[in-house]
């Protein structure tokens, strides 16, 4: 017999699972930091249990995202844009970063051209 989850518990789950996987953290490496079990990890990012609040915060600090941005969806603000960005920089080598920050200013400048180009095009339209 299929099992129904709580659809609350599946977007939470997902949600918990995209934001590990964009911090580059393996269920592992993950689980302990939040002091959890891998097992109750998949658990949960597959929607089959839910966190309590305790874990959920515990989840929301070690991936640097609001409570907001787990229980409700992302939110493009710029705080948690930098928060996110800054959990990802701490694990980059302090003599790495001068590289890591001209590829994402390369990144940038690419995104702008192709708007650019994008924006041209309409116009000529």
């Amino acid at each position: 017999m299929r099992q129904f989850y709580k659809p609350t518990n599946v977007k939470i789950g997902a949600r918990i699972r995209m934001a590990r996987e964009s911090a580059r953290l393996t269920r592992e490496e993950f689980s302990e930091q939040v002091d959890i079990s891998a097992q109750f990890l998949t658990d949960i990012e597959r929607g089959r249990m839910g966190a309590s609040l305790e874990t959920i915060i515990k989840i929301c600090d070690v991936l640097g995202v609001t409570t907001d941005t787990i229980l409700r969806g992302p939110d493009l603000d710029e705080e948690m844009t930098a928060r996110q960005l800054s959990v990802l920089l701490n694990r980059v080598p302090r003599t790495l970063l001068p590289l890591v920050i001209g590829n994402v200013r390369d990144q940038v400048n690419l995104i702008e051209a192709a708007q650019e180009i994008e924006k041209s095009d309409r116009k000529d339209d």
